[in-house]
Formats: structure tokens, C-alpha cells, sequence
């Protein structure tokens, strides 16, 4: 497989109720987001964030100035167009960085993940993040955690809600080896200021803790996909504390290992976390879970697999909700690893799939669907791995799908 597909994540991992189906809605032929210039190998589009008309991707191989030292884009619609508005590249010169590898887009505030940036030793990482003044975006600060390590990947997943952002460090070993931790900032008062470090209440070695983070109004939710666990955090009396731990219904300790909380994403009261490596469908042909509360406990509501799934697609890898809306990508759907992103709609309590949307040529190796994001504007599937434009380098891509 290439070795586009290996994500720090992934790379690491290598150490039901199934959908209704429903009348496919009527999707528009998506746009698709390209940046001229990149080099081969960038992965532009291994993350995306959508907020509004704001769209960003990342580049984290980008090596036009020094070797993957990464980039952001920056992407706003006008007039039905989707026209870039800015390129980020972060105040460091140097390579390996991997600034971009994580984005998230709130307003006018971005935050960019670099964690295999080198402040406090190798790949102790860092978070920048960037405010919009009008057409500009401006660097307003570089976050680093209260105890910097090295080999910690502060930065390998970002969240940002309002005036919260929260960084996870995946490979934090504070309490174990590589237990992992996620870090709460916020800029209520003034600068953006650390304010809790959260780890698991039963941390273990490997749980990788921090590997996906999501937040909204003050409910965190941090995966852990070691672990297959997904943990919840809410602020009581000004405090970051646990108030849930989450996992499948159907978890079994004696059963194989399906990376439950590789993804996470939060809104409206819902949760939603990936296991892109559960056999439902056969080996590593992925699922997704959606939990509600329930009283003051949440709970799973739903099972979710991909109709006609196929081993080894790897659904769930990605997941974004927004409101009714649950999308999750499948990177590695097809005899190519083309990809592939899978729409869901909350229809009479059940999750009901509405779409399954690839790009239009079907272009192999492209992996559509590493990363996805929801929004006002649509679905946006990454493709770290698309070749364009009758290219033979891989540079990378993301289309954008919009209903009818």
C-alpha cells in the first residue's frame, strides 16, 4: 500500500444495526480543490475542516521549500466558487515538520497541527493558530504544552470551538508509555492559555489517547483507539473533568481489535466515533457509532455500516456530524483504494443511508474519504493520493459534494 496511506496514526496501528437504506438524494457533480504547484507526495487534502464558507486542507508533505515541512490552504466561496485565499506555511524553516497534518476552522480563528515539530526535541510538536482580518490571516500564537517531551506529537489532532481549542498528543507518556493526553486552551480572558490537560481516568501503555479530539460547547470528546474507547469531558465548576467513558455495545476484550475511537466528532447532543477496523462487513471493512444522552448518560443509538461494504475499506476512518447529518469516509473503498464518502441522515430515529459519493473518474490510489468535514456548503472528502490532470505524481485533492 502507499505509503500515502500511513498517517502517524496508522503507521502506530500496525505495531448492528447497519443503515437503512433510503432514495439516494440527488448530489451535485463536486467540486473539486486543487493547489497549483505543490510538489509530489505533498498529501494535500489528508485533513480538511469546514466552517461556513471557509474551507482548509492540509499539506503536511508539502516540501516546495524544505522537505515535508508541510502547509495549509486556506479556501473561501464566493459566487458558488470555491477560490483560494491564503497558503500557511508557519513561522519555522524547517523540514519534517508536518505542519498541516491536523486543521480546524472556526470563523475567522484556524488552527494547524505540526507534531513532528521539533521545539522541545524530536516530534514534540506544536499548534499555530491563525485569525482572519479580512482577506488576511495572520499567525496570533503557537501553542505548546505546559510539559513538553520529546516524541509526544502535540499536534497530531486539533479541535476548536468559540474561544476552546483542544490539541491531542497521542504519544504522551506521563502516566504510561504512550498512554496519551489532550490539552484545553482558550483565549476567554485574553491569550491563548493552556488551561487542563486531560487524560484518561485509566490510562494505559499504547492507548494512544489523543489520537482524535472534537469539541463543542465545552463537551470533549478524545478517542482513544487502543484503548477502543472514546472518553467525554464536560466543564463542571470551571473544570475539564471525565464524565463518560464509551465504547461499542458489542466490544469483547477476547475480540479482535477494530481501532474504536480512531475518529471523533461531536454536535447537536450526538457523538459519533469511527472503528474503521471491525469485520461486519469482513476483515477491516469498518463501522460507525452514534451515542446520545440519555438522562445524564450517554449511550449508543446507533451501529452504523456502509451498504454492500467490502473488507478492508477501512469505513470510519473518518466521521463528521452536523445536526442530522452523519458522514464517514472509507478511504481504501474500491479494487484501487479510490475511496469513497458515505452521507447518513437521522430519518425516524434511524441513521438512514442517503448517499455514497466518489469523484467523478474514480482516480486509483486517491484514498477520498481520509479525512471528511460537513457543513452549510456540503461534504468535503479529502484524497491525499489523487494524481490530476492526467498527472503522474501524486500531489493530492478534495472534492466538494453538494446536494441538489
Amino acid at each position: 500500500m502507499s505509503s500515502l496511506a500511513c498517517r502517524p496514526l496508522r503507521a502506530a496501528l500496525l505495531f448492528a444495526v447497519a443503515a437503512t437504506a433510503v432514495s439516494a438524494q440527488s448530489w451535485s457533480t463536486p467540486a473539486r480543490i486543487t493547489a497549483a504547484g505543490l510538489p509530489a507526495g505533498s498529501r494535500f487534502g489528508a485533513a480538511v475542516s469546514l466552517s461556513g464558507h471557509t474551507l482548509v486542507l492540509g499539506a503536511p508533505d508539502d516540501s516546495t521549500s524544505t522537505p515535508y515541512a508541510g502547509s495549509a490552504y486556506v479556501f473561501l466561496r464566493q459566487d458558488g466558487v470555491w477560490r483560494q485565499q491564503a497558503r500557511l506555511t508557519g513561522p519555522a524553516t524547517e523540514g519534517y515538520r508536518s505542519f498541516g497534518e491536523t486543521v480546524a476552522v472556526d470563523g475567522d480563528t484556524l488552527v494547524v497541527g505540526a507534531p513532528f515539530d521539533d521545539p522541545d526535541g524530536y516530534a514534540s510538536g506544536a499548534a499555530y493558530v491563525y485569525g482572519r482580518s479580512g482577506t488576511s490571516w495572520q499567525l496570533r500564537a503557537v501553542l505548546r504544552p505546559a510539559d513538553p517531551a520529546e516524541d509526544k506529537q502535540f499536534g497530531h489532532a486539533v479541535a476548536i470551538d468559540n474561544d476552546v481549542i483542544v490539541v491531542g498528543a497521542f504519544l504522551d507518556s506521563d502516566y504510561a508509555l504512550y498512554s496519551g493526553a489532550a490539552y484545553v486552551f482558550t483565549s476567554a480572558t485574553g491569550p491563548w492559555t493552556q488551561v487542563a490537560k486531560l487524560t484518561a481516568s485509566d490510562p494505559s501503555e499504547v492507548a494512544f489517547f489523543g489520537s482524535a479530539v472534537a469539541i463543542q460547547d465545552h463537551t470533549i470528546v478524545v478517542g482513544a483507539p487502543v484503548a477502543e474507547s472514546a472518553y467525554v469531558f464536560g466543564r463542571r465548576s470551571g473544570r475539564y473533568v471525565q464524565v463518560a467513558r464509551l465504547r461499542s455495545n458489542d466490544y469483547d476484550p477476547d475480540d479482535t481489535y477494530v481501532a474504536f475511537g480512531a475518529a471523533v466528532s461531536v454536535d447537536a447532543g450526538r457523538i459519533a466515533v469511527g472503528a474503521p477496523l471491525a469485520a461486519f462487513n469482513g476483515v477491516q471493512s469498518g463501522a460507525a457509532y452514534v451515542f446520545g444522552k440519555s438522562g445524564s448518560n450517554w449511550v449508543q443509538q446507533a451501529r452504523v455500516l456502509a451498504q454492500g461494504g467490502q473488507p478492508e475499506t477501512e469505513f470510519g476512518t473518518a466521521v463528521a456530524l452536523r445536526q442530522n447529518t452523519l458522514v464517514v469516509g472509507a478511504p481504501y473503498e474500491g479494487d484501487q483504494n479510490q475511496g469513497a464518502v458515505f452521507v447518513y441522515q437521522l430519518v425516524n430515529a434511524e441513521w438512514t443511508q442517503n448517499a455514497r459519493l466518489t469523484a467523478p473518474a474514480k482516480p486509483a490510489v486517491a484514498f477520498l474519504g481520509i479525512s471528511v468535514a460537513a457543513g452549510t456548503d456540503g461534504v468535503v472528502g479529502g484524497a491525499p493520493g489523487y494524481s490530476y490532470e492526467g498527472a503522474t505524481s501524486v500531489v493530492g485533492a478534495a472534492e466538494v459534494f453538494a446536494p441538489r
